[in-house]
């Protein structure tokens, strides 16, 4: 019989930078499924309940606790240890009563940081792309894969949005503007948040620039 899923481990060696962990340790580690986020910037469910959070010592501990309706991820119930987490994302441990969401720490790496309930009710997502759809609609595509539908909207690709949890609603715009204050998610500086200066406005050859602002530099 055929295989209706990809493999669900990978070598050590080939993980994604973005995963906290020694990549000679082992030699098969857990390996992300496609889904909200690519698997270049995102690390499993699984992973993320053993080796960075320590609630379960093993992978089958951990479906243990994802088969019983224990961890929630943006709301919603997953079961799956290949489940891809990434940037931002809220992970609520509800036997513990305590959440998470996934940030960048200064190597790039993503790690969970433990937030307040009062944080649990809302996402940060950045939007990817814009498009008019049927019906003289605007589809907006975030960069975890949402996708939101307005009749009409000033939000352009670059700007981010408040999306409510579980409601999945834009409770708020924040677009790129001056003054803004970014997270840099690639670079020498990857992890760090800045202030805009200024935005000089990009061409068909070339893209924007940002001037940012970080502790008077």
């Amino acid at each position: 019989m055929a295989k209706k899923h990809g493999s669900i481990k990978q070598k050590g060696l080939s993980v994604s930078k973005v995963r906290f962990m020694p990549r000679k340790s082992r030699v098969w580690v857990l390996s992300s499924k496609p889904g909200t986020h690519s698997k270049a910037l995102s690390i499993p469910l699984g992973f993320l309940l053993t080796g960075l959070l320590g609630v379960a010592k093993n992978s089958r501990e951990a479906g243990f606790l994802l088969n019983n309706g224990k961890v929630l991820v943006d709301g919603v119930e997953r079961k799956s240890r290949n489940f891809s987490i990434g940037l931002f994302d809220l992970v609520e441990l509800k036997d513990l009563k305590k959440n998470y969401r996934i940030v960048l720490d200064c190597n790039g790496r993503l790690v969970p940081a433990e937030i307040k309930d009062a944080g649990k009710q809302f996402k940060l997502c950045r939007i990817s792309r814009k498009k008019t759809v049927k019906g003289a609609k605007v589809l907006l595509s975030t960069l975890d894969g949402r996708n939101f539908t307005e009749k009409q909207t000033s939000l352009k690709p670059g700007d981010s949005i408040k999306v409510s949890i579980p409601g999945q609603k834009i409770i708020e715009e924040l677009p790129l503007q001056e003054d803004s204050i970014v997270l840099l998610l690639s670079g020498k500086h990857v992890g760090k948040t800045a202030k805009v200066l200024e935005i000089t406005p990009g061409s068909l050859r070339k893209d924007k620039l940002l001037t940012l602002e970080d502790e008077g530099k």
